[in-house]
């Protein structure tokens, strides 16, 4: 919350002091949609990848992790996530739309398109991450009930 009060207050500042036709000379919009071709972006964990010199993190979305798992099946699975991330982004051209949003990590959060298609999706079906929605404590390292 503090994080969020803090960004908050020092983008207010920074826009406070910029001249008022910033925007209007043709600066582009932080949320204007923009694409990168195949092999043009990089997978760094199963939701946070790195394009144009930047890291992106798919909006929506929890994936396992590989550093700081908390259990060996974790790692596996976030070897996993980070795998199919890498596949979907060097194989097609993706469109990457900022939400606007920034992550507690300080990555910008983004929805991907491949061909029209939300890679959220794409990633969710293949059971890969989670709906942030759905991902409470640590999913990945609850043993399943026989």
């Amino acid at each position: 919350m503090i994080r969020f009060v803090l960004r908050a207050a020092m983008t207010a500042a920074l826009f406070a002091g910029a001249p008022t036709g910033l925007l209007a000379q043709g600066a582009p919009s932080p949320a204007a949609p923009f694409s990168v071709g195949p092999g043009d972006a990089s997978a760094v964990t199963g939701s946070v990848f790195t394009a144009r010199g930047e890291r992106f993190q798919l909006s929506g979305v929890r994936s396992p992790r590989v550093s700081g798992a908390a259990c060996a099946f974790e790692r596996l699975r976030g070897r996993d996530a980070r795998k199919a991330l890498q596949r979907f982004i060097r194989r097609n051209a993706i469109e990457i739309v900022p939400t606007g949003g920034v992550s507690g990590r300080g990555n910008r959060l983004v929805n991907v398109r491949i061909d029209g298609r939300s890679l959220r999706t794409l990633m969710i079906r293949t059971k890969t991450v989670l709906p942030s929605s759905q991902a409470r404590g640590n999913p990945w390292c609850v043993r399943p009930t026989p």
